[in-house]
């Protein structure tokens, strides 16, 4: 099933200042998305360590907690990251470390890459934007619109995108035999200082 949306009826995170209850919604399944990753990860890794066979096997246990900030579409989120401390049959003790975290910190750096390039297009080799090059960036986070950046960018429906994978995972729960959906979603130019307008 091929399924094209529209952004036009998405007006309410469009460049709006006040409280948006849509997108704080989002962000809080975004936070407890990227927490039950971490958690299944160590549940995994530990009962990995539970089952291992052999006298010399090592032991984990959890303790606790740890804050970290990741960067994504929404700007700088704090998760929960769990902890757990390995020891070996030396009495060795390790402190167990996320191999999701890393990947996700590696990917949400994209998000900073935009404003990278913007410095060193001015500090470094002295060009002017949009005189002399226009840039472009993608996902709209929030610095894009500050007034010191000012960054033209590609804005994604995140909110129908949101609502249309939890739909769509609700229905897979419910009946493994549900068809996949191929669904393409359109995006937005959002226009701001960083691209020279074609004279007229």
């Amino acid at each position: 099933m091929n399924q094209i949306t529209d952004t036009a009826s998405s007006a309410l995170l469009a460049g709006e200042a006040a409280f948006d209850p849509i997108e704080e919604r989002l962000r809080a399944n975004v936070r407890a998305t990227i927490e039950a990753v971490f958690e299944e990860e160590l549940d995994s890794f530990l009962g990995r360590l539970r089952y291992s066979r052999g006298d010399g096997a090592a032991k984990g246990y959890r303790h606790g907690h740890r804050e970290r900030q990741l960067t994504g579409t929404f700007g700088t989120e704090t998760v929960r990251v769990p902890r757990a401390r390995i020891e070996d049959d030396a009495g060795k003790v390790t402190e167990w470390r996320s191999k999701a975290l890393p990947r996700y910190q590696r990917l949400t750096k994209k998000a900073d890459m935009a404003f990278e390039v913007m410095s060193a297009l001015r500090n470094v080799l002295g060009l002017r934007i949009p005189e002399d090059v226009s840039l472009i960036g993608f996902d709209d986070v929030p610095m894009a619109g500050m007034p010191e950046f000012a960054l033209t960018t590609i804005r994604q429906p995140l909110s129908q995108m949101a609502a249309n994978t939890t739909r769509m995972m609700v229905e897979a729960i419910r009946d493994h035999d549900a068809e996949a959906e191929n669904i393409a979603f359109a995006p937005k130019l959002v226009t701001r200082a960083t691209v020279r307008r074609r004279p007229e």
